[in-house]
């Protein structure tokens, strides 16, 4: 008799982890076993200020680009307590990374190198536009790469709004688009 193997696809296996890691996270974020990002109480603040609950009135010095668009999300969701929303969105992003990452590597084995890099244990477990803006400068690359090859004009498009979202997310990302020209 054959012994069936069991074939588990690329594509399971993502799914299965990014729903752990967003588990993870939310424990990991409620219970506080991780330096929190500096900032975040900003970035929550105002979030909170967009989404009409919250007490005081804003007063970030960071881009208010990231805090607006959590705070449409609260609104959305406004059934949940708006860290579980915070928390879940900013896995999203965690997820979307290594799903993009996937797609332009066709490696199994960037799953494991994704897993223990710094974003995703350090950063995941805070409130911060980095995880937006370093899945929009992937996107970027990907569609200039894109663009490259195909010469299509919507791959150029998607790539020039991708650095400037990111870039209003997060200023530094400024800096990292120059190493796209």
């Amino acid at each position: 008799m054959k012994d069936k193997k069991i074939i588990i696809k690329p594509s399971t296996i993502i799914i299965i982890f990014s729903i752990v890691l967003i588990l993870i996270n939310i424990l990991l974020f409620y219970l506080r076993l991780t330096m929190p990002v500096i900032d975040q109480d900003e970035y929550i603040g105002s979030a909170k200020e967009f989404a009409g609950i919250g007490i005081s009135k804003v007063r970030s010095a960071h881009s208010w680009v990231y805090g607006w668009f959590l705070g449409q999300i609260l609104k959305i969701f406004s059934f949940l307590p708006y860290l579980l929303t915070i928390k879940i969105i900013n896995s999203l992003w965690l997820i979307l990374d290594i799903i993009l990452l996937y797609k332009i590597t066709k490696d199994k084995r960037i799953l494991i190198l994704w897993m223990f890099s710094p974003i995703v244990w350090f950063m995941s477990t805070g409130v911060s536009p980095i995880l937006p803006a370093s899945f929009l400068l992937l996107l970027a690359y990907s569609s200039l790469k894109s663009y490259e090859e195909n010469k299509k004009k919507k791959d150029f498009i998607l790539s020039s709004l991708s650095l400037g979202l990111s870039a209003a997310l997060w200023g530094p990302a400024i800096l990292i688009s120059i190493f796209f020209m």
